[in-house]
């Protein structure tokens, strides 16, 4: 099972480089990305609201940067893949789930503006040092919640296959889609929607070729 898991990651983590990183510009804003996330993660163990700004204000909003003003949105000739087909098998945050996120992370500290107590979670904030401190632990918060989303959205996805079903090679079946009985699923094939019971699928994203004898 470990070992079935590592290759679905590592297929999953291909598949995100090679559909989401074709800009240069955007290579180059997630390398600023992970350098300034790696001191923020360092930073963690002594300085837990410093990280959190660090993490926010230099390494989300470069990397997503890179995604929604420099990432080509057409369709990817060099993968045969459409945008939508990409946004639905993105194993994080697709564009649209990003969009709430920042939406959120934008948002609170306006929140804290007009209410510095923050419903009464915080004392209130008296300089400005004490009100970027709290922002910073807001944004904490954001980021980890934005984590037990996406673990909790997958672990609740689970993916079902009837009895006589062949899945070739190096497929992919999203979570929450059904494979009926004595289906067949092509090697490489990118499943994202039920397959009825008796027929071929292949293709990136999967489509019905032909129907099968029963």
């Amino acid at each position: 099972m470990i070992k079935n898991f590592l290759q679905e990651l590592r297929t999953q983590r291909w598949d995100d480089h090679r559909f989401y990183h074709h800009s240069r510009i955007n290579q180059s804003l997630h390398f600023v990305s992970a350098l300034s996330f790696l001191f923020a993660y360092v930073m963690l163990f002594f300085d837990p609201v410093l990280s959190a700004l660090v993490g926010w204000l230099v390494s989300m909003t470069s990397r997503q940067a890179g995604h929604f003003f420099f990432e080509p949105k057409g369709y990817d000739h060099v993968n045969q893949a459409t945008h939508e087909h990409k946004e639905d098998i993105k194993v994080g945050y697709n564009l649209q789930r990003k969009v709430v996120l920042m939406a959120i992370w934008a948002l609170s500290p306006m929140v804290l503006y007009f209410d510095p107590t923050l419903f009464g979670l915080f004392k209130p904030w008296v300089t400005m040092g004490d009100f970027t401190r709290q922002v910073a632990k807001i944004w904490l918060a954001v980021g980890v919640g934005g984590l037990v989303d996406v673990t909790l959205r997958r672990a609740g996805d689970r993916t079902e296959a009837d009895a006589h079903v062949w899945i070739g090679g190096g497929a992919i079946i999203l979570p929450g889609v059904s494979i009926g009985e004595g289906a067949v699923v092509a090697a490489g094939a990118v499943v994202n929607q039920d397959v009825a019971p008796y027929t071929l699928v292949a293709g990136q994203p999967a489509r019905v070729i032909k129907e099968l004898p029963r």
